[in-house]
């Protein structure tokens, strides 16, 4: 049976109540704290402390300070008063329900704010989509508008050109017509006039389409003209190209209007992933990519992907790419960091490159330590090629020395 703590002191405020609960020489590290609005205990080696306030007390505005010697509680009101007393004259079946009903109370608490935590994660990266989507669309009006511009100025270079062509052909004819008069200037019956110089012809003109010839080229899919092919042999080409693509697992122009969303499009490469149709899981990525380049996620899956069927140089340049687009450097994206470096090191490994692998590990695990990354950490260390080299380097700076 444990100890009941009964030498505590206790003192109170209109809004707060203090209780100052003493360790007996037991280790702070070891002790359990639960805190409601109708009940709060602690519990240390043999001993026990738990206390039913007289009235209901706000747990969320509360504190409890652990030191060496003694727990601190800091509790607040619900109402501003002052107390006659500490605790409440209860029956231990009465007792017995509040302790139930605190824990209930509890976990549901408990239990709604990791849903809402969630909630709130899923909801910002929503919104991260969104607006990754609305920037590139921003993106791609500006660059139309600039095109319309180069358009209309364009045009406007054409119509000047053709006025000055215009403006040519008639000071030429002004210039031969002055030639002529001062050629032929002897007599008046050899004077030249206008009506002598031959006159520079006018463009034809034609009413309506009159005079306009239209070609039109038989659609082509591949580049070389119809007369050079062989249509069934083309066919039967294209048709195994397809095929192959959609063995791949995933044909973009097979997506709806509504399904070229990155949500989408990330869930389809997640699928994939499961399934180990990894072809197709990079397929999609890249796919997702196009639509949003600055969209993180994408880029950490399809370094997966590469890692898992050993494309390790576009699974390096894939992390790489992640950790840039990663900043600022926050809580909210340490895991995705640590994930990134982790997997660029591990590929580096792949690639031969331990010295590079060993530094990038370190750093993840600096960053956030685990069984996982201590272990890939000791593979390459133990590796023949790793301690070889250390001794080499070694080496040298002895002989350096």
């Amino acid at each position: 049976m444990p100890i009941i703590v009964k030498d505590f002191t206790w003192t109170q405020t209109d809004h707060y109540i203090c209780v100052h609960v003493p360790l007996h020489s037991a280790p702070s590290s070891a002790v359990d704290l639960f805190t409601s609005d109708e009940y709060f205990k602690a519990s240390f080696e043999s001993f026990f402390f738990e206390c039913f306030p007289y009235e209901s007390i706000n747990s969320d505005e509360s504190s409890a300070t652990i030191l060496s010697t003694k727990i601190i509680y800091e509790l607040k009101k619900q109402n501003p008063e002052k107390w006659p007393q500490l605790e409440k004259i209860l029956s231990k079946d009465e007792k017995k329900a509040i302790k139930a009903k605190a824990i209930v109370d509890t976990q549901e608490k408990l239990t709604k704010q990791a849903e809402d935590k969630r909630n709130n994660f899923y909801q910002a990266k929503r919104d991260a989509v969104s607006m990754s989507v609305e920037i590139d669309g921003q993106q791609r009006r500006k660059i139309d508008e600039l095109r319309e511009k180069e358009k209309i100025k364009a045009l406007g270079d054409i119509e000047e050109l053709k006025i000055d062509t215009k403006s040519t052909k008639f000071k030429k004819s002004k210039v031969m017509l002055a030639h002529y008069k001062k050629t032929y200037q002897q007599s008046d019956e050899d004077k030249v006039t206008e009506k002598d110089i031959p006159a520079v012809p006018m463009p034809r003109s034609y009413n309506g389409n009159q005079g306009v010839v239209e070609v039109e080229f038989t659609p082509r899919v591949l580049p070389t003209p119809s007369r050079e092919s062989k249509e069934e042999e083309e066919i039967e080409w294209l048709s195994k190209q397809v095929q192959a693509r959609r063995t791949a697992g995933f044909v973009s122009e097979d997506l709806r209007p509504e399904e070229k969303n990155p949500d989408y499009i990330l869930f389809k490469g997640k699928k994939f992933m499961e399934h180990k149709n990894y072809l197709g899981a990079i397929s999609a990525f890249s796919f997702g990519i196009e639509l949003s380049p600055n969209l993180v996620d994408f880029y950490i899956l399809r370094s997966q992907a590469h890692y898992l069927i050993g494309n390790h140089h576009k699974c390096v340049q894939d992390c790489s790419t992640a950790i840039d687009l990663m900043k600022p450097e926050v809580y909210a994206n340490l895991s995705q960091r640590t994930e990134c470096i982790h997997r660029r090191g591990m590929a580096l490994f792949k690639l031969g490159l331990k010295r590079q692998a060993a530094d990038e590990v370190k750093a993840a695990i600096a960053l956030q330590p685990s069984p996982e990354l201590t272990r890939d950490l000791y593979e390459i260390l133990d590796s023949p090629e790793y301690v070889e080299k250390e001794h080499e380097t070694k080496g040298l700076k002895e002989i350096h020395h």
